[in-house]
């Protein structure tokens, strides 16, 4: 029921404006104040959709009330009934988002009415446009709702799904383009209409167009023409488009794979073309993660490596959406392996995990996550706890520590600890998973990585002092660990 509050501190007035409402529009609720103060209790424990007010009244006035109507009730619709025709009161008024600016000497019975009704069937008219909106998001985000249902409950609003000959478009605006901005500059193209459309947040938004052209050479030409001028008449960050599809039941199947890409600028891409076969990407995403959790429990790093690295260049290629999903994941597999890999008694483990956790989290793009996720892995595989080490490989893990600036070779090792280089070769991968190359190797660059962060130094002399006599083979096992060259990771 749509609901009036007036308040004037003049009896006839205000009595005129409640007989009127009422008379002429019986469906609504009409209630009334004789002050700005009584007026502000009711309107905080109360919604109404209209508010009539006075200007100059006592204990508050209307323009204090006004103001106050903003913080409390901004979905409240002003309009001011004065009998001064002030241009800094009709300034005041509009400056706080009055809806109307009325003076008592001027407006008639009719007039009055009038504007009523116009403005109730804008009332329900934005509740409509609501209360479609809430639908298709509810059925968006529940994968048990049907499609019947949908179509059901959509016809109840006068709203008809095109039997065929349809796409559905995504556009994501950059900035502060609001959601009416965007809604004003969807393109017209002939023999086509924007049948449905709902804004998922301020600045994105859904839809669905109907095709009326049966040549499918030609919905192909206008459909890319819609893109194209989608492109041009807004400022945006991502724009999803869908196939053209001719089977009515797609509509809901269709909206929600193309909601689901709705975070996929994290890719560093603006535009994506979404097919059905889109759909079947968490079935290979288990796949992967599975590999990656099977290796863990035999705890080998190249073959950790090798399925991570799998797992995210099936990520890249797919551009898989669910970037949650994606991170918590890595961050599980990350924790597992950080409990294979560390006694829970070791009180860096909190540290550590919660530090490489909220990295994963944070990485504002794909390529920075790939970056993060290989580094954190190679880091705690490259660093094995020394109290799960023998003293042989802990005496080895030592000596590397202290002389990677130098040349080392595993015979200067094995004479070190007095072993067979064989035999030590074989233990030492054993127990921390790589061998003695890749171990020294990733020791030198995860210090010439700190010291290209934390340092102004030359890359090259860098290279020189973490023990790579060669700076063309440095930046290629650089780039093969860390996803980027040397002066990328500074720059970052």
């Amino acid at each position: 029921m749509i609901s009036y509050l007036i308040v004037d501190d003049e009896y006839p007035i205000r009595e005129w404006l409640v007989f009127t409402i009422k008379q002429n529009c019986p469906d609504v609720l009409v209630e009334s104040a004789d002050n700005g103060a009584e007026a502000l209790i009711k309107l905080q424990s109360k919604q109404y959709d209209f508010l009539f007010t006075d200007i100059r009244m006592p204990k508050l006035n209307g323009l204090e009330l006004l103001q106050s109507v903003q913080t409390i009730s901004p979905s409240t619709k002003v309009i001011v009934l004065s009998s001064y025709d002030d241009y800094n009161y009709v300034r005041h008024a509009f400056k706080h988002f009055a809806l109307d600016y009325l003076l008592k000497a001027e407006i008639t019975e009719d007039q009055l009415v009038q504007m009523i009704t116009q403005q109730q069937n804008l009332l329900k008219n934005t509740n409509t446009k609501q209360d479609i909106q809430n639908l298709i998001i509810k059925y968006i985000n529940n994968e048990a709702m049907s499609f019947a249902d949908f179509d059901q409950e959509l016809r109840r609003y006068g709203v008809t799904l095109p039997e065929s000959d349809f796409f559905c478009y995504f556009i994501k605006a950059s900035g502060s383009v609001s959601s009416e901005d965007m809604m004003i500059r969807i393109p017209s193209i002939k023999n086509t209409e924007c049948v449905l459309f709902c804004n998922l947040s301020e600045q994105s938004q859904l839809g669905i167009i109907h095709m009326k052209q049966k040549s499918r050479l030609m919905q192909l030409q206008e459909r890319n023409l819609f893109f194209n001028e989608l492109k041009q008449f807004n400022t945006y960050s991502l724009i999803l488009a869908s196939d053209i599809y001719r089977t009515k039941p797609g509509h809901l199947k269709i909206l929600r794979l193309t909601a689901a890409y709705r975070d996929t600028e994290f890719y560093g891409i603006s535009f994506h073309a979404i097919t059905e076969a889109s759909s079947s990407w968490n079935v290979s995403f288990d796949q992967e993660y599975l590999k990656i959790l099977k290796n863990i429990k035999f705890q080998n790093w190249e073959d950790i490596k090798g399925s991570l690295l799998q797992f995210l260049n099936y990520i890249g290629s797919v551009r898989y959406p669910d970037i949650k999903r994606l991170k918590d994941s890595l961050e599980k597999l990350y924790e597992i392996s950080y409990v294979y890999k560390t006694p829970k008694h070791d009180r860096r483990y909190s540290e550590k995990l919660r530090d490489a956790s909220s990295k994963i989290a944070g990485a504002p793009q794909f390529m920075d996550l790939q970056r993060i996720a290989l580094a954190e892995f190679e880091a705690l595989y490259s660093t094995p706890t020394k109290t799960m080490l023998s003293p042989n490989i802990l005496c080895c893990i030592d000596y590397i520590e202290s002389h990677y600036m130098q040349e080392i070779s595993l015979n200067d090792l094995a004479n070190h600890v007095h072993l067979n280089p064989e035999y030590l070769s074989r233990h030492f991968k054993k127990q921390t998973g790589s061998n003695f190359s890749s171990y020294l190797t990733s020791y030198r660059l995860s210090k010439a990585a700190i010291l290209i962060k934390d340092t102004n130094e030359k890359i090259s002399e860098i290279s020189l002092q973490v023990g790579f006599n060669n700076f063309a083979y440095f930046s290629k096992c650089f780039k093969d660990i860390y996803g980027c060259s040397p002066m990328e990771w500074r720059n970052q």
